[in-house]
């Protein structure tokens, strides 16, 4: 790949104003672009589609080119790009009660699972990914994988007590022995209001979310 001049900037903007240079007026060009996600030395020129696939499976990048050629001149709005690679990782936080709704206190040091479904009412219960933490904070901090942010789902808890539980895979009928037993608490992130019935929230994921509305019953 040969480029004709490169314009640099910073993401987190929605349009970003570069000068176009005199010689470029007039021309038909497509545009590439390379976002760093970390410290490289990459540059598009001398680059062959191996190296910048390459780049992007070493997570060093995310490459984007426009669908179609541009007759450049002055003012001219480039909205084309497709963007190829890997989302990095973010953060999702989960907001614990310090109760159950029965006003049993949930204790601290417990291994909590926090399960991202799509589909509440499927059975058996399917996850697409299980959240890890540990009970005693308010905010529960964990990674939120790239590959995830922008997906929607529903979130399932369980706290395990003693021994060990799964929710993947389970029915209903299958909470009953864990939690008549003390070794389970479940809780679902449901929407504010009164009652049993009311709708489980619905999350987009994004960097820095935090999963709010559990209640745990025992």
């Amino acid at each position: 790949m040969q480029t004709d001049h490169i314009f640099t900037g910073t993401t987190g903007q929605a349009e970003m104003r570069r000068t176009l240079p005199d010689y470029l007026v007039g021309k038909v060009r497509k545009f590439a672009a390379v976002i760093y996600l970390k410290e490289s030395s990459f540059t598009l020129n001398g680059k062959t589609q191996e190296d910048v696939q390459a780049a992007i499976l070493k997570g060093e990048i995310l490459y984007g080119q426009t669908e179609g050629e541009h007759a450049l001149s002055n003012g001219i709005h480039v909205d084309d790009f497709e963007f190829h690679g890997p989302i990095p990782n973010g953060v999702i936080k989960f907001e614990m009660p310090t109760k159950c709704v029965t006003g049993t206190p949930i204790p601290s040091g417990k291994t909590v699972k926090f399960y991202a479904i799509v589909d509440t009412t499927k059975l058996p219960l399917e996850a697409d990914y299980v959240f890890k933490g540990t009970t005693g904070r308010n905010l529960i901090e964990c990674e939120l994988p790239g590959k995830y942010i922008g997906k929607e789902y529903f979130f399932f808890a369980v706290i395990i007590l003693e021994g060990d539980f799964d929710l993947e895979g389970k029915y209903p009928k299958d909470l009953e022995e864990p939690l008549n037993n003390n070794q389970i608490m479940f809780g679902q992130a449901k929407e504010e209001g009164d009652g049993e019935e009311r709708p489980n929230i619905l999350y987009k994921l994004e960097d820095g979310l935090v999963v709010r509305g559990f209640e745990f019953i025992d």
